[in-house]
């Protein structure tokens, strides 16, 4: 089995931006069985997104010491995809090896009623993947300097 040396850890309150108080408890994430490849995060709280919305989620969840060339996506547990209605709002989450901050999790409710998250409930999965880079791409010398988005519109 293929191994990294990243690793989830809490985030502190003062870490994460929102108005969802720090849980009591948040579980690491942690696979399900011995051959998932996803790392099942848990929702830190209740949530209720009616039709048609979007709700942002922190997980109060980071990655850290991902290697350069390994990259975390996130996508919505199947089970709420087929019978909640729901999707990530962004497609699939990419978490880069240099975002060192809060997950967050958008979910869009596309359904006709409401769908409801309970606090503790597996909702997304993160899986570890290489990318490749060209091998004549100009050099990149700006780093990240934040956190969603800091890298830029142009």
């Amino acid at each position: 089995m293929n191994t990294i040396p990243a690793r989830f850890v809490l985030c502190e309150q003062e870490e994460v931006d929102t108005t969802y108080p720090m849980p009591k408890e948040v579980p690491l994430p942690k696979r399900g069985s011995p051959n998932s490849a996803g790392y099942d995060f848990y929702c830190p709280v209740s949530v209720d997104i009616l039709p048609g919305e979007s709700v942002i989620i922190p997980s109060f969840i980071k990655c850290l010491d991902m290697p350069k060339d390994k990259v975390l996506k996130l996508y919505v547990r199947s089970s709420l995809g087929i019978k909640r209605h729901l999707a990530l709002s962004n497609g699939t989450g990419i978490i880069d090896s240099d975002y060192v901050w809060c997950i967050y999790i958008s979910l869009y409710n596309y359904g006709k009623e409401v769908a409801h998250i309970e606090e503790g409930e597996r909702f997304v999965q993160g899986i570890f993947e290489s990318y490749y880079v060209l091998e004549n791409e100009e050099e990149i010398k700006e780093e990240r300097k934040g956190g969603i988005g800091s890298t830029g519109k142009k």
